[in-house]
């Protein structure tokens, strides 16, 4: 799936580079996330040793970095990494891809001077600004680099706001589990839901610019990453909320934000992933496996929560089975829906009221359907019988499509069974309406 698929014909660096490059770009986030959180929240909490553990992961940043851009290079030049050398320099200042490592290597270094010369809250400020403008020079280069500048500006602060929640978080439990004391949570606990606003706020706005129509959020790739996304931010908020409610010792804040690092790492995948694929050009009208996973399985995890439920799944919570089927039906309908629609021109997907209407009613349909499975059906039987329906539905659908992505299949098929599973072995404790 990291990989990206070759064309014949065409030149092609070689496979271990396609495969290397996402792990490094995984490796360089982490570690731009880790100091930029070790800048900004180790001095919020004055603790002493956030600036020698900043420097560390800043040096681990720019090797990380160095070999990230030869293999770029590699993969862009469709060469092998022992050819790519000799224009390393020239490429630094030549083009776009250049720039955009060149500026993260001069902030680097730059934030690497400041912190070994940081003695006052001035000299913290200004480390914590040139180590946020490391982190966002690669949306230059991202999905929305080349496509559109508002786009472009919002992936920046979108990566600044993850970085400062990602690093902030993991050093709160560095610092709970060094000093035993959890005092800086509160005040992480504020800046967190911030970040966690500017992050839905600018992921709304970049896939509004990127993905144009409803097909493209339930029949592409990169539209099923971006539900899918929206799908973890969703648990990140919820399990964020239970970790405030119910924090009484470093313990607990230890195993809530282990899970938290979990969900967390799946998303940063997904990014990487949304990187190579690139947006769209055209939506097909076909669903993406990965996009029904994420609305029928995967949001009503989230939804089910809610406080409100209609006095029928009370009455239906002893019928898990029937639920279960009525979902793997809608799921069917729903890809011979889209399948059966006819075609539609570039004009008509833009200005036809069917390009907006269909979409929306197969994931409102999938929704309610996955709403009433979440708050409703537990048990393994019932959890066998969805397992089954749900692979045999999505494998049927995906024989019947044009060119079907067995990748992508299977990994909605993994993803699905994962959230079957985690409400298997859950006995359901409904509130009875009206008492």
């Amino acid at each position: 799936m990291l990989a990206a698929t070759g064309l014949p014909g065409l030149p092609q660096a070689p496979a271990w580079v396609e495969w290397a490059l996402p792990l490094t770009r995984f490796a360089r986030d982490v570690a731009s996330m880790l100091t930029l959180g070790l800048v900004v929240v180790g001095f919020m909490a004055t603790w002493g040793r956030a600036r020698v553990w900043a420097m560390t992961w800043s040096g681990l940043w720019l090797a990380v970095l160095c070999v990230q851009y030869l293999l770029t290079l590699a993969d862009v030049r469709a060469q092998g990494l022992a050819d790519v050398t000799a224009g390393v320099l020239p490429t630094l200042t030549g083009d776009a891809i250049g720039w955009s490592f060149s500026l993260q290597a001069v902030a680097v270094l730059l934030a690497l001077v400041l912190l070994a010369a940081w003695r006052t809250r001035s000299g913290s400020i200004a480390t914590a600004v040139v180590v946020a403008l490391g982190c966002a020079a690669p949306a230059a280069i991202s999905h929305a680099g080349h496509s559109h500048l508002a786009a472009s500006i919002s992936i920046a602060i979108h990566i600044v706001a993850v970085s400062l929640w990602v690093g902030g978080l993991a050093t709160v439990l560095v610092i709970a589990v060094t000093t035993r004391s959890t005092t800086a949570l509160p005040r992480f606990s504020t800046m967190a839901l911030w970040c966690v606003v500017i992050v839905a706020e600018t992921g709304l706005l970049n896939a509004s610019l990127l993905l144009p129509t409803p097909w493209s959020f339930l029949g592409t790739e990169y539209g099923a990453l971006v539900l899918a996304k929206a799908v973890l931010l969703g648990l990140l908020v919820r399990w964020g909320w239970r970790q405030r409610q119910s924090l009484g010792s470093t313990s607990s804040l230890a195993r809530f934000s282990g899970l938290e690092f979990i969900i967390m790492g799946s998303a940063i995948a997904a990014s990487i992933v949304l990187a190579r694929l690139g947006p769209p050009v055209l939506a097909p009208r076909s669903l993406n496996p990965l996009a029904v996973a994420a609305l029928a399985l995967g949001a009503p995890l989230l939804l089910s929560r809610l406080p409100w439920r209609p006095r029928v799944i009370t009455r239906l919570a002893a019928l898990p089975e029937v639920v279960v089927i009525v979902l793997v039906m809608v799921v069917a309908l729903a890809f011979i829906v889209s399948n059966a629609a006819a075609p539609l021109t570039v004009k008509q997907i833009f200005l036809s009221p069917a390009s907006v209407l269909i979409p929306m009613l197969v994931a409102l349909a999938l929704l309610a359907a996955g709403w009433l499975w979440a708050c409703t059906s537990r048990g393994w039987p019932a959890a066998g019988i969805a397992v089954a329906g749900w692979v045999l539905v999505v494998t049927v659908a995906q024989m019947r499509a044009g060119v079907p992505d067995w990748r992508w299949t299977w990994v909605a098929v993994l993803i699905g069974i994962g959230c079957i599973l985690t409400t298997a072995p859950i006995r359901s404790r409904l509130p009875v309406m009206g008492r």
